[in-house]
C-alpha cells in the first residue's frame, strides 16, 4: 500500500488465517462488548494491546470494528441460520441504506465475496450519493497516484457528495485532502505541503503532517519530509497540546529525519525533547539515538553502543564508517583496532550459528501445488535434491515487503549455488487479481524472485498451501532441506536486514549437511 489509510473500513484485516468461519466469540470480547464502565474499558483495551499476543490484538481489532457497526455483532452470533438468513434478507430490502451496509459489513467480515459484491452493486445503484459510494469514492483517490488526476477526482468526489445533507462534515472530506497530497509523494513532493495545508480539523491537520514525513522518510525522501513534520510540532504548539501524547512522537520523527538529512545537533535536540520511557525500549530510537551520538561525535558515549551494534548485526554503514573514529577517541590511537573491529564481527557470525541451530526442526513437508504466473502448476517433488527456501508473503503485508531487500541479497547470495532454491509464495490474497498484484509489486521494486501463487482454492475458499505447513502468520519462511523435511521455520520480521541475511545463510548451510 502506497500509504497510510487513517481509516478502519467495516471488513477486518488480520494476520490471522479464519478463512469463511464464523465468529467465536471468546469471554475476552464478551466482556469488552457488555462493559459499561469507560475506565474499566480502556483498562481492558490497553491490556489487550501490551500483551503481543496475536489471539489479543485480533480480539481487540474485532471490537474497534464491533464499535463501528454494533449491530455485526449480533449478526456474527446468530446460532439459528434460518433466523440469520432471514435477518439479512430483510436488511437487503430495506429503504434505508444503513441496513443494506449493516448486511454488507456481514458479508465482508464472513469473506462471502460474490454477496458482498452483488450487494454493493445494488447499493450504487439504489443510493448513487450514499454512504457506500462515498466510500468508495474516497477509496479511489487513496489508490490514484497521479497527483494532477487526483486533483480533479478531489473536485468531482466534493461537488457529488456535497449535495447528501447527511455526509455533510464528515471526515472522508478531510481524509481526501490527505489523500491527493499522498499522490504527488513520487513526482512532486513539494505540492504535499500545499493540499495537507487544505485540512480544516486542526488535530487531523498535525497527524497528516506527521503522516506524510513518515511515508517520506520511508522512501529515501526526508530532505521533503523535513518541512512537514516540523509543521506538525509546530501545529501542535499552536493548539498548546505539547503535553499530548502525539508531541513526543512527532519530536522523535523529526529527530529521525534530522539525523537523515546530516542535521545532527538538530536531531539530537528534537531526540532529547521526544525521549521518554514510553519509547525508550523501542529499536528504532535505539537506533536513532545512536546515529544522532555518532553524527555529533559525542563518541564516548556512543563507543558501548557502537560495539554492541556490530555484535548483533544492526550497526548501520554510518556506525561501521565511524567505528574507527569512535575507537580512536576513546583509545587515543588505532592500536588494536583491526583486531578488536573483527573480532566484534566474528562474535556476531558465531552467534547466529549458535542461536540458528538449536533452532533446527525435522519434520515432513507439506506437498504443495502451488501456481506459477503463467498458471503452471509446480510441487514439492519438482524441487526435490534440492534446498528450498520458501518465503509466504502477500502485497498487504508491510512487515513481509520490508524484508525483501534482504532476500534480495539472499536469492543474489545463492544464485551461482544449484542445490539451492528460493520460492516466494504470495498467499491469503486480498484483492481479486492477486498475481497481477504481486508480479507487479515485484517487479515495480525490482525484485528478481521466483513467485509462486498459494490461491485461495475455488471449492474450500482456503490457501492450502498456507494451512498445510500450518502459518501462524506470515511474513514466515520456512528452510526444507534436500530429503523434503522442514528444517527452519521463522515467523515475522524483526527489522534488522543484515541479522535475516545471516540467519537465511545460516539456516541453509546447516540444511545442506543433512
Amino acid at each position: 500500500m502506497k500509504k497510510t489509510l487513517i481509516l478502519i473500513i467495516l471488513a477486518i484485516s488480520t494476520f490471522q488465517i479464519s478463512q469463511g468461519q464464523r465468529l467465536k466469540p471468546n469471554a475476552t470480547l464478551n466482556l469488552l462488548m457488555n462493559e459499561k464502565d469507560d475506565a474499566r474499558l480502556n483498562f481492558l483495551l490497553d491490556s489487550l494491546t501490551a500483551t503481543n499476543k496475536q489471539e489479543d490484538f485480533t480480539t481487540y481489532e474485532i471490537y474497534i470494528t464491533m464499535q463501528e457497526n454494533k449491530g455485526l455483532y449480533e449478526l456474527l452470533t446468530l446460532v439459528d441460520s434460518n433466523a440469520l438468513n432471514k435477518r439479512l434478507n430483510k436488511l437487503k430490502k430495506s429503504p434505508k441504506e444503513e441496513d443494506e451496509m449493516l448486511a454488507l459489513a456481514f458479508y465482508n467480515f464472513e469473506k462471502e465475496g460474490k454477496n458482498a459484491d452483488a450487494l454493493e452493486q445494488q447499493m450504487l445503484k439504489k443510493f448513487p450519493t450514499g454512504f457506500v459510494a462515498f466510500q468508495n469514492g474516497m477509496t479511489e483517490i487513496f489508490n490514484e497516484t497521479d497527483g494532477p488526476t487526483n486533483e480533479k477526482r478531489y473536485a468531482d468526489y466534493v461537488k457529488l457528495f456535497s449535495s447528501n445533507p447527511k455526509l455533510k462534515g464528515h471526515r472522508f472530506f478531510e481524509y481526501v485532502k490527505y489523500y491527493v497530497a499522498m499522490s504527488y509523494m513520487g513526482s512532486d513532493p513539494s505540492k504535499m505541503k500545499p493540499w495537507i495545508s487544505k485540512i480544516t480539523d486542526s488535530i487531523y491537520r498535525a497527524k497528516a503532517f506527521s503522516y506524510g514525513a513518515y511515508e517520506l522518510n520511508n522512501r529515501g525522501k526526508s530532505a521533503y519530509a523535513e518541512p512537514l513534520i516540523l509543521e506538525a510540532i509546530a501545529e501542535l504548539e499552536k493548539q498548546g497540546r505539547t503535553k499530548s501524547n502525539d508531541y513526543p512522537d512527532f519530536a522523535m520523527t523529526a529527530a529521525k529525519t534530522l539525523l537523515e538529512n546530516k542535521k545532527y545537533e538538530e536531531g539530537y535536540a528534537w531526540f532529547m525533547k521526544g525521549y521518554g520511557k514510553n519509547n525508550q525500549n523501542d529499536p528504532s530510537v535505539k537506533k536513532t539515538y545512536l546515529g544522532l551520538l555518532v553524527g555529533t561525535e559525542r563518541y564516548k558515549e556512543a563507543f558501548p553502543l557502537m560495539e554492541a551494534s556490530l555484535r548483533t548485526g544492526s550497526a548501520t554503514p554510518f556506525v561501521k564508517e565511524r567505528f574507527r573514529d569512535a575507537y580512536i577517541a576513546v583509545n587515543g590511537d588505532t592500536t588494536g583496532y583491526s583486531k578488536h573491529y573483527n573480532g566484534l564481527r566474528q562474535s556476531f557470525a558465531d552467534h547466529v550459528k549458535s542461536k540458528v541451530a538449536k533452532e533446527m526442526l525435522n519434520e515432513p513437508a507439506f506437498n504443495f501445488a502451488l501456481k506459477t504466473v503463467d498458471g503452471k502448476t509446480v510441487t514439492l517433488e519438482d524441487y526435490k535434491g534440492k534446498v528450498i527456501v520458501l518465503d509466504f508473503w502477500a502485497t498487504w503485508c508491510g512487515p513481509c515487503k520490508a524484508s525483501f531487500p534482504a532476500m534480495q541479497q539472499a536469492v543474489n547470495m545463492f544464485k551461482n549455488d544449484t542445490d539451492v532454491e528460493f520460492l516466494f509464495i504470495h498467499t491469503l490474497e486480498q484483492s481479486n487479481q492477486p498475481t497481477k498484484d504481486a508480479e507487479n509489486y515485484l517487479k515495480a521494486n525490482n525484485y528478481n524472485f521466483n513467485l509462486l501463487m498459494d490461491l485461495r482454492d475455488s471449492g474450500t475458499k482456503k490457501n492450502l498451501a498456507a494451512i498445510g505447513f500450518g502459518l501462524k502468520g506470515i511474513p514466515t519462511k520456512i528452510i526444507i532441506d534436500k530429503k523434503g523435511n522442514i528444517r527452519f521455520r521463522s515467523v515475522g520480521n524483526m527489522g534488522n536486514e543484515e541479522l535475516l541475511l545471516h540467519e537465511i545463510n545460516a539456516m541453509v548451510e546447516l540444511a545442506k549437511q543433512n
